[in-house]
């Protein structure tokens, strides 16, 4: 069932949103992922009008999909325009490749052009292929890439003398 987000679905979204991270380093051995200590909603709530749609399997109640769209104004090639971030697309592993991304996309874009919104967009990392792969059958055009870099941190950085002691004093 893909309805709109209700605080009842809290928990399970911030459980899933760990489940579902796409930070993976070292061929999948690393997985991080981040975890509100809010609500779920928080981030969307921060706009003036956002959309947060949820996925349940109604014979197991399991949030298995999400999406959040910020929407705000912002200049596009010098022009305002209404645009819609989507951000925190997550659907659980054991549910993929069943239609739900392309649903909660489909319905976000439907939402959204109720809103007036012009131009949506989002970020996504060069190697989700899976994430790739959802964007293009639904039409969604490749502007830019990034890629996750990881790194160890080899030193530890010190403070500047006196600002322990500065602390200290309070």
């Amino acid at each position: 069932v893909l309805r709109a987000y209700d605080a009842q679905d809290d928990a399970a979204c911030r459980e899933l949103e760990v489940r579902a991270s796409q930070f993976q380093g070292l061929g999948g051995y690393i997985k991080a992922a981040i975890y509100h200590h809010g609500s779920f909603d928080a981030k969307p709530r921060q706009y003036l009008d956002h959309i947060l749609l949820v996925v349940v399997d109604s014979q197991n109640h399991v949030v298995c999909g999400v999406v959040a769209v910020a929407i705000k104004c912002a200049y596009v090639h010098g022009k305002a325009r209404t645009c819609g971030y989507v951000f925190d697309l997550r659907v659980d592993e054991r549910y993929q490749r069943q239609g739900i991304g392309a649903a909660l996309t489909t319905e976000a874009e439907a939402q959204c052009k109720v809103r007036g919104v012009e131009l949506l967009y989002l970020s996504m990392n060069k190697d989700n292929r899976k994430a790739r792969a959802l964007y293009e059958q639904q039409s969604w055009e490749l502007a830019s890439a990034r890629t996750l870099v990881f790194r160890p941190t080899l030193f530890l950085p010190t403070a500047p003398r006196g600002a322990a002691a500065a602390a200290a004093a309070g």
